[in-house]
Order: C-alpha cells, then structure tokens, then sequence
C-alpha cells in the first residue's frame, strides 16, 4: 500500500511545481510584455505611456532581468515630459545605480534638463560628470556647447573657451554659437585679433543682429586700427 501512496504524493507534489513554475513563467511574460511595451513607447516618443508601462513592470518585477533599466526609463520619460518629479527620480536612479551603465545616461539628461531649467550651476555639475566616450557625436557636441554657454554665464570663461574653441573648429549646429561666444571671451582678454577673427567669421549671420558688429567696433577702436572702423562704420550705415 505504501508504494502507491508514495506514488500519489510525488504525482501531487510535481503537479503543485509544475503548476508554481507555469504562473511563475506566465506572470513573468506579462511584465515583460509591460518593459517591450515600454521600450516601443519610448521610440515613438510617446512619454506618458511609456513611464506608465516601465512603473507597471518594476511593480510587477521589482527584481526583475530589466528592473534596473526600466527604473531609469521611467525617469528619463518623466523628464522628457517635464514632470515635478522627473529630476529626483533620476537623482534617486544615481544615488542607486551610480556604477550602471544607465548612470552615464542619467548625468547627460540631467544635465540637459537643467540647461533648460536655466539653472547653469546644475548643468556644470552633471555634464562634468558625464563620460563623453559614451556619447554620439551630436550629443557629445550639444554637452560641449551647453557646458561651455554655462561656464559662460558664471563669467568662467577659462573653462569656457576651450569647450567653445573645439565647437567652432568642426562642422556642427553650435558653431556660429561658438565663434561668438569665443570671440567675446577673446576680447575680454584683451586677445583682439582672435576676437576679431571670430567675430568676422559670423558679422552676416543674422542671428546675432548688431551685437557682432558693435563689438567688432569696439575692438577696431581698442587696437587703434581707425580706417579700418571708418571703413566698417560706413558699411554698416549703408
């Protein structure tokens, strides 16, 4: 009689496992599902529902294979959306995970953020901790340039102009922002042909209306070239 008995049990327990293992494997697909999902979202933009999506996985698999990285999508979602609590929840994502590969991501968008939010010293302290080999080139690019207009604005124009000096050496979007912005910390420090060459480098373009050609006086009257401010001053009188 034991033998049979024996036999129900173990027929009783591997059911009991099987059936554990089965909602374990169905439970863990649905919240896979909630991370893709997410991920979908993501590329197409869609902000609001893509934080919804990773916020239901780490509920649903808060150890999950994709926890860590639907924490900071969430975050960065919350971000792109401008929500109140887009920036502690990616500080929180960094007080955590500061040695994830995410981190990187994070310091750049945070970065981003608080250029936006005009809050330059923000910007200074996460755009210098992000590792640029880890950027694309155009972000890579719009870091340099956000970073360098930040120094700019706290007058720390030897941290500046380096940043600037590589953007307007290359083809890129920030480039005539560069040849200004060059130009007038060159001219601060009295280093005028420099600041003369830059600024003729960008005296059409439109974007800066007359703030290029007055400094462009300023510095023809600084280093005593007179003729040629006549002859400057009569070409923007025309």
């Amino acid at each position: 009689m034991r033998q049979p008995f024996s036999k129900l049990i173990f027929f009783l327990f591997f059911l009991i496992s099987t059936a554990i293992s089965a909602q374990e494997y169905i439970s863990q697909n649905v919240s896979d599902r909630w991370y893709q999902q997410g991920m979908d979202l993501l590329d197409k933009k869609k902000f609001g529902a893509a934080r919804e999506s990773f916020e239901r996985y780490i509920t649903q698999a808060p150890s999950g294979q994709y926890a860590t990285d639907a924490q900071y999508y969430a975050a960065y979602s919350a971000i792109r959306l401008y929500n109140l609590d887009g920036e502690a929840q990616m500080a929180q994502f960094l007080q955590e995970h500061g040695s994830h590969p995410k981190a990187i991501r994070a310091n750049y968008e945070l970065g981003n953020f608080y250029f936006n939010e005009q809050r330059y010293d923000k910007v200074i302290e996460y755009f210098e901790k992000t590792d640029t080999r880890n950027l694309s080139m155009v972000e890579e690019e719009t870091r340099d340039f956000k970073l360098g207009y930040a120094y700019f604005t706290r007058k720390k124009f030897e941290e500046a102009k380096p940043l600037f000096d590589v953007l307007k050496n290359s083809e890129n979007p920030y480039r005539n922002a560069a040849y200004y912005y060059a130009g007038y910390i060159a001219l601060e420090n009295g280093e005028y042909n420099e600041a003369l060459n830059d600024l003729r480098r960008i005296e059409n373009d439109e974007s800066y209306g007359k703030a290029v050609p007055y400094l462009i006086i300023i510095i023809l009257n600084q280093h005593g070239r007179y003729e040629q401010l006549k002859t400057f001053g009569e070409i923007i009188l025309a």
